[in-house]
């Protein structure tokens, strides 16, 4: 597992691979397409190919600024090492944490047809079974430290498994490129710190299915500008501003990394810092507004009037200026921007705080007006 940083249930779940028993036709002529929309019965599940081999894989995340999607871009080099294959039926599956992903394939730079399938068609336990077959990554990278962790309490998006299905002509000894794209939704956990952390999964192990597997590169590509807390659970290595892996084959396990803003996290990752950044200036400001407040207060003619007005001014008129400060203060930094109702409720109970210290400044200060006014009245 790796770290890199650079100037956060659910997931991308990506793989091409052959249908169930769908070798050549010569070898295997009546077997039966997979389940489509109910189309023959039972669960969509990967299978075999004995001729078809992978020659190598890029596989592509270009990460929109917000990091909460990503343009996918996977191109596999393939070769038919046997009899020609009309129609081969090749499945693409997506779990993501969006509501749909705009999936496009081509061959030689030639549009396939596309069909997502209708999950609907399955039940329950069809669906747990392809869930099985296919695999899936269960994988949470810490971007800061990295390392992985389980999620205490959640709040994110969850996923869900989408399955792509299109056909390829291979004839006897093609090869050529077939490229998958579309956009991917990343999952997300904004308990772990300050600001959001977007995890991308992908799928990996099922293209075992394939008759060999070459070498793999995958790249993960940041928004100019960026500045990111990366972790990934393969060898990542940054590389001009990109994290990139690369493998001789197929790595032992599927992929998952995760990205975080790190723009204006100027006190760390955490939220505690932020917060009590914004407590001292609340102090600062209640202190001042006393202040302000005791010495209008320290002109009344009555040190009593003096002092009883200063501690209402600083409390009520005052004390509402400072709540109101707090709020708008702990919501306007950067670092707390995703905390939700976090910055408002934080802000009203530090209001209160500098509300009861706004008062307690004025009566202070009003007390020592009043006196000091008294003794340069009495000298004169």
């Amino acid at each position: 597992m790796v770290r890199l940083t650079g100037c956060r249930h659910s997931a991308v779940l990506l793989l091409v691979t052959l249908l169930l028993g769908l070798l050549p036709g010569t070898a295997r002529a009546n077997a039966g397409p997979p389940r489509i929309g109910g189309d023959t019965g039972g669960p969509l599940l990967p299978g075999k190919s004995d001729q078809v081999h992978v020659l190598g894989e890029v596989l592509r995340f270009d990460l929109h600024p917000d990091l909460e999607t990503a343009s996918v871009t996977a191109r596999y080099t393939l070769e038919n090492r046997g009899p020609a294959l009309k129609g081969q039926p090749f499945v693409f599956v997506v779990q993501d944490a969006g509501d749909g992903a705009d999936l496009t394939a081509s061959w030689q730079g030639e549009p396939l047809a596309v069909e997502a399938v209708d999950t609907a068609g399955f039940t329950a336990d069809e669906l747990a079974r392809m869930a099985g077959a296919w695999t899936t990554v269960n994988a949470w990278m810490d971007p800061v430290t990295g390392e992985p962790y389980t999620p205490g309490e959640f709040y994110g998006r969850e996923a869900s498994a989408r399955y792509f299905r299109f056909a390829v002509d291979l004839p006897e000894g093609a090869s050529g490129e077939l490229t998958v794209t579309y956009e991917q939704t990343a999952a997300w956990d904004r308990t772990r710190y300050a600001l959001r952390v977007h995890h991308y999964q992908y799928l990996l192990l099922p293209a075992e299915g394939w008759a060999s597997f070459g070498p793999l590169e995958i790249r993960v590509v940041p928004a100019p500008g960026s500045r990111l807390y990366f972790a990934g659970n393969l060898d990542f290595r940054q590389e001009g501003g990109e994290y990139v892996a690369a493998y001789p084959g197929l790595p032992g396990e599927n992929l998952a990394f995760a990205v975080m803003d790190r723009s204006g996290l100027f006190l760390g990752p955490r939220t505690a810092p932020y917060y009590w950044l914004g407590f001292a200036v609340v102090l600062v400001l209640a202190a001042a507004v006393g202040a302000g407040t005791g010495w209008l207060a320290g002109r009344l003619p009555h040190q009593g009037w003096a002092v009883r007005a200063g501690v209402v001014g600083g409390l009520l008129p005052g004390g509402a200026l400072i709540v109101w400060l707090a709020m708008h203060l702990l919501m306007a930094i950067p670092a707390l921007r995703e905390q939700s109702y976090g910055p408002a409720f934080a802000g009203i109970g530090q209001g209160l705080v500098g509300a009861m210290l706004s008062g307690a400044v004025a009566g202070w200060t009003a007390r020592r007006m009043w006196r000091h006014r008294r003794s340069g009245a009495g000298a004169v």
